[in-house]
């Protein structure tokens, strides 16, 4: 995989020391080699940078004085990431656990179509693995989210949707230089549907595999997470 895009992984925290063992064993099990993980840091008190410092020392970390939120919490990191010559941004929650072929399933789907900007994977629960958080969304005429959890019928794993959560979320590099990072009016939730929009609205697509799986355990930052 010589001509492998350059891909970083971006998982933001918040006080989630206990869920970063199972993400960040399973980011270091990837089969998609090309790529670096940053954890971003937003002023935890749990100990959560001495932990991964001893247990995952190749991790960047990016250490911020307070908590900033997830837009711009996850900016910081982003423009850190495209200064080092990231292909893809990929940003993962941090109470989940990766399929080690996750990150090479999402980046073979990207790279199947040149209008193809954003991908997400399927999310199913962290403790009922059979139940389907989410496919991907959509929303109704008022805006408002509507997770899609029924599978389609089918073998094709690959479909267009309408957004895909900042759970889980691969993002071209030019998306971002064209379209600009997450609108930092949103502390938490809606950013990712206003990005995926604007994507949109610039002629990217928007596509999720559902053979690429991430289990999710939901508020992970804030308790009472939406499913």
């Amino acid at each position: 995989m010589n001509d492998a895009p350059f891909v970083f992984v971006i998982v933001l925290n918040y006080n989630g020391r206990k869920y970063l063992k199972d993400c960040l064993s399973s980011l270091a099990s990837q089969t998609y080699a090309n790529c670096k993980v940053i954890v971003c840091d937003n002023a935890s008190t749990d100990k959560s940078i001495l932990y991964i410092k001893r247990n995952f020392p190749s991790t960047i970390i990016i250490q911020n004085k307070k908590n900033l939120g997830f837009a711009k919490g996850n900016n910081i990191a982003v423009k850190f990431a495209l200064k080092q010559g990231a292909d893809y941004i990929f940003l993962l929650n941090n109470d989940t656990i990766s399929e080690k072929d996750l990150i090479e399933r999402l980046i073979k789907v990207a790279r199947t179509n040149n209008n193809i900007g954003i991908v997400g994977p399927k999310i199913l629960d962290i403790r009922n693995r059979s139940f389907v958080q989410e496919i991907g969304w959509t929303c109704d005429i008022f805006g408002f989210p509507i997770a899609i959890r029924e599978e389609e019928s089918g073998k094709q794993t690959i479909s267009e949707v309408f957004y895909v959560s900042g759970c889980a979320m691969l993002i071209k590099q030019e998306v971002l230089d064209r379209v600009g990072l997450f609108d930092e009016e949103y502390f938490m939730f809606a950013e990712d549907l206003d990005l995926c929009w604007r994507a949109q609205l610039a002629g990217y697509l928007v596509f999720v595999d559902r053979a690429a799986r991430v289990y999710h355990a939901s508020g992970g930052s804030i308790m009472g997470g939406i499913i």
